[in-house]
């Protein structure tokens, strides 16, 4: 579980509940295990009850900006992709914002998700700064009366001090 990058606090908790679950069996059956593995990474999974998204969006700013943000390679840009997909099968008007101009084909496969999902794309060249693009994207979202703006960033790690400051900036840019 932690070279699979769960966590140290979070395997252990799997690992309680799963021997817990087990209790009083002798875990030999590969499909029990299985089975209450699953149930346990659901249950850890399973967010507390709060807002849904559609109320955050009902009761939030408008536009309702999101912002992706996250390590290397863990699907952001795929992610807003669907995300904005569900938004358009609910009747709602995303935006996509390409502030990842580090990766040299970020702007491109957000390009390519935007056509297949049918969503506007707000972009500026490969190495522009990233929080001129959020500006740029906040303020075309507002023109066209967009509900909500979907921003795309670059990978980063907590440990990167330039790439955090740039985070830090892109919020500036899209929250009053």
């Amino acid at each position: 579980l932690i070279l699979s990058d769960l966590g140290a606090s979070v395997a252990e908790r799997v690992m309680q509940r799963l021997k817990q679950a087990l209790q009083g069996t002798d875990g030999s059956q590969a499909v029990l295990v299985k089975k209450a593995l699953q149930q346990t990474l659901l249950d850890i999974l399973t967010p507390a009850s709060g807002p849904s998204l559609e109320q955050l969006i009902v009761n939030g700013p408008k536009p309702f900006v999101i912002l992706a943000v996250g390590v290397n390679g863990v699907g952001k840009t795929t992610t807003i992709a669907k995300i904005a997909q569900r938004l358009v099968q609910g009747g709602r008007v995303p935006l996509l914002v390409a502030a990842d101009t580090f990766r040299a084909a970020a702007i491109d496969q957000l390009q390519v998700w935007a056509d297949r999902v049918g969503v506007a794309v707000i972009r500026h060249r490969h190495g522009s700064d990233p929080a001129a693009v959020a500006y740029d994207g906040l303020t075309a979202a507002k023109a066209r009366h967009v509900d909500v703006v979907l921003i795309d960033t670059a990978g980063r790690l907590h440990v990167d001090a330039d790439l955090m400051d740039q985070v830090v900036r892109i919020q500036q840019a899209v929250v009053p």
